[in-house]
């Protein structure tokens, strides 16, 4: 029987779940997993992977069943914000983008998310800017793309790839690192929306740490109000 000391995972994540059968493939094909082992292997691995899923990646980009005492409690449309989202508006507007371009301030309002392209709610917040932004021309979008490396998760080379069959009209991208990340108070789950108004002040805030992703109907009052439409 063939031995083998450890193995290496190769696996996709996102926020919905992992693959297992490209492990296993990869595995065999490396003599560490035979016939008689890949039910017990599979157990086991399955098992890990809800462990690594729960601990990991929502950890960052969680579900929609936050309790509504979150929700209330998040300072959105008409409650105060915290000071970091002004600071984290600053820093960014003195960035490079991840192509090497400055961004520059001008009087546009802006929603700036952060997001990662293995996130799934990350992708339907996109999903949703796309529409306000078509409705909302004036609006300037600015994706911050944070733990994109995340336990291998991804890399750049699949971020630029998911960005161009899923999102071209998002030209401006900033490296949220971790030093970005902390002058907006620290942003410990995604997708987080912050909305500024023409001025650079904060309108609404929609951190995922405090709740819930913004419906469409929050999302368009908090686009509205930053647009100066209401």
């Amino acid at each position: 029987m063939p031995q083998c000391a450890g193995f290496t995972v190769h696996a996709t994540y996102n926020c919905h779940g992992s693959t297992l059968a490209d492990v296993l493939a990869y595995n065999q094909a490396h003599r560490c997993v035979t016939s008689a082992q890949r039910p017990r292997m599979l157990i086991s691995m399955s098992r890990s992977f809800s462990l690594l899923f729960a601990l990991g990646a929502f950890s960052f980009c969680g579900g929609r069943a936050a309790p509504q005492s979150a929700r209330n409690d998040s300072p959105q449309l008409g409650k105060p914000v915290r000071s970091g989202a002004s600071k984290g508006y600053a820093r960014v507007m003195v960035s490079e983008t991840i192509d090497g371009r400055s961004l520059q301030r001008d009087d546009r309002p802006v929603a700036m998310v952060f997001f990662a392209s293995w996130c799934g709610h990350c992708r339907d917040e996109l999903a949703q800017l796309d529409k306000m932004r078509k409705r909302y021309p004036q609006l300037r979008i600015i994706g911050l793309n944070a733990y994109e490396e995340f336990r291998e998760f991804s890399d750049q080379q699949r971020l630029r790839s998911y960005i161009a069959d899923n999102a071209p009209w998002l030209t401006e991208i900033v490296t949220a690192d971790e030093d970005m990340r902390a002058t907006f108070g620290t942003i410990p789950r995604i997708p987080s929306l912050f909305l500024y108004d023409k001025r650079g002040a904060v309108v609404a805030e929609f951190r995922r740490d405090k709740g819930p992703p913004p419906t469409q109907q929050e999302l368009e009052e908090a686009i509205s109000r930053a647009v100066g439409d209401r």
